[in-house]
């Protein structure tokens, strides 16, 4: 079911808990049942709004994480550069091949 298709069954639910509950005299047989339908209904709003809230939570962190990654491949350019500046182009380090394998495996 579809995101706005959720949204519209919900508003539906919502509409009819609403009906029922300006008719409970007439509804006195399925009062349990009614209750219970509401309990869910009130629920599903619940759980719509925290959705909704987790959705733009992930959306900020995931913008964050893309930062923090951003700064951390320029840092590891930077020291790259570093320490082959410190140790000569032609001696190969641990730090300097290291950091050239995780960035041709990042780079994909």
């Amino acid at each position: 079911m579809a995101r706005i298709g959720k949204i519209e069954s919900l508003g539906d639910l919502q509409r009819f808990k609403e009906s029922m509950s300006a008719n409970v005299d007439q509804l006195q047989p399925y009062q349990e049942s009614r209750l219970k339908f509401e309990v869910l209904v009130i629920k599903s709003l619940s759980l719509t709004q925290q959705q909704a809230a987790l959705t733009a939570a992930k959306q900020e962190v995931s913008q964050q994480l893309k930062t923090v990654l951003g700064e951390a491949h320029r840092l590891a350019t930077v020291l790259r550069f570093a320490i082959r500046e410190h140790f000569g182009p032609t001696r190969r380090s641990w730090s300097s091949s290291a950091c050239s394998r995780s960035a041709a495996g990042s780079a994909s």
